[in-house]
């Protein structure tokens, strides 16, 4: 069976520790993800918590202007994972700060995720580790002006809103101890229940258009639509070496099938395949994300050893051609590729224009010095045009470890949830030093899409994402002084 994104988290993170890191995708059929809270055991005997309606963390001597519609003004926010483990807002200028949680704590128990913002762009959702309290999903208003927090029946390390943010599904072991499973939160009836599914060795999601179910990759066993009900209609058995699928807006799914080949493809959302995008051996993982237009699908194999290294084998594509693992453009609308990078990418990032991919890769560990990320950008031609892409090359960095040890293997779930991108698709965010600026501190750095920008350092913080829309995270990346 297919390792999670929480039980690699313990192997992956002796590797880093003995290695200084062994990185990437590894599939909600293999993942890692060292940075997520320790696991902890599922309280026994705790009476059960009521989910509270509350003021937010108590305001600081933080600036905190206020808008007529009680937003905190400017209206640009990034939500990050600051060095002390709390979850924080920062505008993208670093010039206003606003904090959520309080700092992790290793001796009790005290954790936070990763940040989400709603789509609207109004709420962050975040989930909260405590060994007195138990485990819980925290939402709050930007202006911090109402939190909410539900009890978990699991023990969480992701956090996913459903595109009308009525309801969040929390990826989490299960109380059994016996897998992964998922909990879908009702905020309007302040509704916490597990999703009625057996737990899984890994578990991936992504929500249809309607908030109303979602598809889920329950290891190797199945590609599955989940109603928040929990009833749920089982679309592909088995499904194939992976990691997150992909409901797209239009209704059309992408997913994986294994028979005697692993294929990669589209389908109705009546669960007819429309058409196969790549095949491979079985053995050969493949990990892919879409445009947030649904017209192009970037997706590149992995090695049948460990799913860790781009497969250089074993692949053919729907054009007939053996790709070599390199990270391919598909145009959905026929299954075919379109461009061959030539790269082999660690992860990679749609801007929300459609028009622009950012692509990281990494080098080293080695005797010469720590783990490097490198970033290109491709900027697509007009379609038509019959131009090739803009190849920008970005900022090189050294990673933070929740950076790289969490976002960047899962990287394919995180961005259908969180996106490094700035809304208007002029910039993007990385938490790291820049190579280069030996005297500089790490952090969280927002750098412009263009040839030779330059990063621009935000303040202290692990890991952080762009709120998505102007009702709460508008704005484009700030240049240089």
């Amino acid at each position: 069976s297919d390792p999670d994104l929480a039980v690699v988290v313990n192997r992956r993170l002796g590797l880093w520790l003995s290695l200084t890191l062994l990185l990437f995708t590894a599939a909600c059929s293999s993942g890692s993800s060292s940075a997520r809270p320790p696991r902890t055991p599922a309280p026994t005997s705790r009476a059960p918590v009521p989910p509270t309606t509350q003021p937010a963390v108590p305001p600081t001597t933080e600036a905190e202007p206020v808008g007529p519609d009680g937003v905190p003004a400017p209206q640009s926010w990034l939500g990050i994972i600051d060095d002390r483990g709390s979850v924080v807002a920062v505008t993208p200028d670093g010039g206003q700060r606003l904090t959520f949680s309080p700092p992790a704590d290793v001796g009790r128990g005290i954790s936070s995720s990763i940040p989400s913002w709603s789509h609207d762009g109004s709420r962050l959702a975040w989930t909260e580790t405590n060994r007195a309290e138990g485990p819980s999903v925290v939402t709050s208003r930007v202006d911090r002006r109402e939190t909410t927090r539900d009890p978990l029946p699991l023990e969480p390390f992701y956090v996913s809103w459903n595109p009308t943010d009525t309801h969040i599904a929390v990826l989490g072991h299960s109380a059994t101890g016996r897998g992964v499973g998922v909990a879908v939160s009702e905020l309007a009836d302040r509704n916490t229940l597990p999703v009625e599914l057996d737990a899984a060795p890994s578990y991936y999601l992504s929500w249809a258009a309607d908030g109303e179910q979602f598809l889920a990759k329950r290891g190797i066993a199945d590609l599955t639509v989940v109603g928040i009900g929990g009833r749920s209609t089982v679309l592909v058995e088995p499904t194939g070496r992976g990691q997150a699928p992909i409901w797209l807006e239009d209704g059309r799914l992408i997913g994986i099938e294994a028979t005697d080949r692993s294929r990669a493809l589209v389908i109705a959302s009546s669960g007819q395949v429309i058409g196969s995008v790549l095949e491979t051996d079985p053995a050969v993982g493949m990990v892919f994300t879409a445009d947030p237009t649904g017209r192009w699908l970037a997706i590149q194999a992995l090695a049948a050893e460990s799913l860790l290294d781009p497969a250089k084998d074993a692949i053919r594509s729907s054009d007939g051609s053996e790709p070599e693992g390199e990270l391919l453009i598909v145009d959905l609308s026929n299954g075919r590729p379109v461009w061959r990078t030539g790269v082999r990418g660690q992860s990679w990032v749609w801007a929300p224009d459609g028009q622009s991919l950012l692509i990281l890769t990494t080098e080293g560990p080695n005797d010469e010095g720590p783990l490097i990320v490198d970033s290109v950008i491709w900027h697509l031609p007009t379609a038509g045009s019959g131009e090739e892409p803009d190849l920008i090359s970005g900022p090189s960095f050294e990673p933070t470890d929740r950076f790289v040890q969490e976002w960047m293997p899962f990287f394919d779930q995180y961005v259908q949830d969180m996106t490094l991108w700035s809304p208007d698709s002029s910039g993007w965010t990385f938490a790291g030093r820049p190579v280069g600026d030996r005297e500089g501190q790490p952090g969280i750095h927002v750098v412009g899409a263009g040839p030779g920008d330059e990063p621009v350092r935000v303040g202290d913080g692990q890991m952080s994402v762009w709120a998505p829309t102007a009702g709460g995270g508008g704005g484009a990346a700030p240049s240089p002084a």
